[in-house]
C-alpha cells in the first residue's frame, strides 16, 4: 500500500511519524526510515532520545545514498568511490577537451574554470531530473539554429564526461539507478515498511527508485507538505510532481493508494486556518476570533521595528512570558540592525541567531591555513593569518615582532624554513648584544610556528 501523509510544516509530522515507527518496532517489525542525508544524524538522535536506544536500534534510519550503497555492497556489487568537486571539475574539463574538435560553441570552455563549473551545474541539473545525455540530444532534435547546436554539443560533452567519470568514480545518481534495477530482482523487502520523511521533493533518480521499490515492499509512506485538496502548483510544484508520479507507479503495479492528513499539534483555530489557506487555490475567510494573530501596518522598517520592540516590552512588563520565550522571525537582512537597536532601546535582552560564515571562526581559519601550507608550501600571508587566529600559542607581542621582522626584510617562501639572519633593527644598522638577543627570540618564535607545519608537510608528502 502507498500512503501519502499530508500536513503543513507546523503540524507535528515528525512526531506523528516517530510514534508510528515506535508502534511498529514494539509490534516486532523493523521499519526503514529514509530522510535527507543532512538530517540523518539528527533524526537518529531524536528517535533515540525520545523512544530509547532499543527502538532506535530496531529500526533503520538512513538516507538514499547510504541505503543504496549498502544494498549494492550486500549483493556483491562493486561500489566505486564518490568523486569530489575537484575531480568532477577536472573530468568535465577533460571531457570538453576530448571532444573539442566537434564543438563550435563550447570548444574553448575547458580553459575557463567558470565555464567548466557552469557545465557541471547543468549536468547535475539534468541528472537530478532523471535524464541522460541521449535524452538531451533527442530533445534538441525538434529545435533549430544555435539552440539545436548547443544541445548537440552538450550531449557530446556529457557523454564523454560520463565515460571518464564511470571509469574510476560513481555518483549518487549512478548508485540510485543501479539500486533501483537491483530491487526489481529481489524480494528481500516484501515484509518491510518504508517511510520517507522531511523531503521537499525528489530527484528524477529518486522517483525512479521509489517506483521500483513500491511493488517490492509491504507498505510505503511518503510525507508531503500541504493539504491534498488545497495545494497550489505554483507554491508546491514538487509535492504535486511526487504525488502524480507515485500515483501512476501505484496504478501500474496495482498498489492501493491511501491519503492521510495529519493535523495534530495545531492549537489555534486561527493559525490552523491560516496554515491551510495561505497557499490554497481557493482560500476561505475565517469568521471566528483570532487572538493569536495580530496584523500591524508600519510606514517604514524603522517604525515596524519600533512597534515590535514595544510589543515585546509590553509582554515582558505584563509578566506574560520571559524574554527567552519570545522569538522574532524575519527574512529581510535589512531589518536586523534596526530591530536589535529598537529592542535594546527598550531594555530587552537580545540573542541574535544569525548565520555566520564558517571561515570567520578562528579554528577553521587555522586548520585551512595549515592545510594550505602543507599542500603549497610556506607563505608569509598564510602564516600571518594563522598568527591572527590567536590559537597558535604565540603571544600578541611576539606575533607583532615576527610580523614586523618579515615585512622589514620582505621574507617569503622557503626563507621561513631556516633561521633568519638579518638585523631586526634593519639594513645598515650595527648589530649589538640587544639586536642579537632580539633576533634569537624572533627565531625561537619562528621555530614554534614553523616546525609543526614542517612535520605536517612531510606527512602530506608521505601520504
Amino acid at each position: 500500500m502507498l500512503t501519502f501523509l499530508f500536513g503543513a510544516d507546523l503540524c507535528a509530522k515528525r512526531e506523528f511519524v516517530g510514534e508510528r515507527l515506535n508502534d511498529a518496532v514494539n509490534a516486532g517489525e523493523q521499519p526503514v526510515l529514509i530522510v535527507p542525508e543532512q538530517e540523518n544524524f539528527d533524526r537518529d538522535k531524536e528517535i533515540m532520545l525520545r523512544y530509547g536506544e532499543k527502538v532506535s536500534n530496531a529500526m533503520r534510519i538512513t538516507s538514499f545514498s547510504h541505503f543504496c550503497r549498502a544494498l549494492l555492497e550486500s549483493h556483491m556489487q562493486a561500489v566505486k568511490p564518490r568523486a569530489d568537486d575537484t575531480a568532477v571539475s577536472v573530468l568535465m574539463s577533460l571531457a570538453v577537451k576530448q571532444v573539442s574538435d566537434e564543438l563550435e560553441i563550447y570548444g574553448g570552455h575547458y580553459r575557463r574554470p567558470g565555464r567548466v563549473q557552469e557545465l557541471v551545474a547543468f549536468y547535475n541539473e539534468i541528472a537530478n531530473a532523471g535524464k541522460t545525455p541521449h535524452d538531451l540530444l533527442l530533445a534538441g532534435g525538434s529545435l533549430s539554429g544555435s539552440l539545436k547546436q548547443k544541445t548537440k554539443e552538450l550531449s557530446l560533452i556529457f557523454t564523454a564526461f560520463d565515460g571518464l567519470l564511470t571509469k574510476r568514480f560513481s555518483t549518487e545518481t549512478d548508485n540510485i539507478n543501479v539500486a533501483a534495477g537491483l530491487i526489481t530482482q529481489t524480494d528481500e523487502f516484501a515484509d518491510t515498511d518504508f517511510w520517507f520523511d522531511d523531503f521537499r521533493g525528489f530527484t528524477g533518480a529518486q522517483l525512479r527508485f521509489l517506483s521500483a521499490l513500491l511493488p517490492k515492499c509491504r507498505n510505503m509512506y511518503i510525507s508531503l507538505t500541504g493539504y491534498p485538496d488545497s495545494i497550489s502548483g505554483v507554491s508546491f510544484p514538487h509535492v504535486l510532481k511526487t504525488r502524480r508520479r507515485m500515483s501512476i507507479a501505484a496504478k501500474e503495479n496495482n498498489v492501493e493508494i491511501r491519503v492521510e492528513v495529519i493535523k495534530n499539534g495545531e492549537k489555534s483555530a486561527g493559525l490552523a486556518h491560516l496554515q491551510g489557506n495561505l497557499f490554497a487555490l481557493a482560500p476561505e475567510a475565517f469568521s471566528g476570533e483570532t487572538p493569536d494573530l495580530r496584523i500591524m501596518r508600519a510606514a517604514n522598517r524603522y517604525e515596524e521595528c519600533e512597534m515590535i520592540a514595544l510589543r515585546v516590552k509590553q509582554l515582558l512588563d505584563e509578566g506574560f512570558c520571559r524574554a527567552r520565550d519570545i522569538a522574532v522571525l524575519h527574512r529581510d537582512d535589512a531589518l536586523t540592525a534596526p530591530l536589535i537597536s529598537a529592542l535594546k532601546k527598550y531594555g530587552v535582552p537580545v540573542f541574535e541567531d544569525d548565520r555566520r560564515n564558517l571561515f570567520a571562526y578562528p579554528l577553521v581559519r587555522l586548520i585551512l591555513c595549515a592545510a594550505e601550507i602543507a599542500a603549497k608550501g610556506f607563505s608569509t600571508e598564510t602564516l600571518l593569518s594563522m598568527l591572527k587566529t590567536d590559537m597558535t600559542g604565540i603571544s600578541v607581542e611576539d606575533a607583532g615582532a615576527l610580523q614586523n621582522y618579515v615585512y622589514r626584510w620582505q621574507l617569503d617562501g622557503r626563507a621561513w624554513e631556516s633561521d633568519f639572519k638579518g638585523n631586526p633593527l634593519g639594513i645598515g644598522e650595527d648589530a649589538d648584544a640587544e639586536s642579537n638577543e632580539m633576533l634569537a627570540h624572533i627565531n625561537e618564535v619562528r621555530r614554534s610556528l614553523v616546525e609543526p607545519l614542517k612535520k605536517l608537510r612531510q606527512a602530506f608528502k608521505n601520504g
